[in-house]
């Protein structure tokens, strides 16, 4: 795990699918909030 992990490309992969599970957090959470305010 820990080899996997300090894997360069592992890393890209990583961080290009939490930067995508962020995004759709935070369009997840904007939708709520806009269905809250109207």
């Amino acid at each position: 795990m820990l080899v996997a992990l300090n894997n360069p490309s592992v890393k890209v992969v990583v961080k290009r699918y939490f930067d995508m599970f962020l995004r759709f957090v935070v369009l997840f959470v904007f939708i709520i909030a806009v269905g809250l305010i109207f």
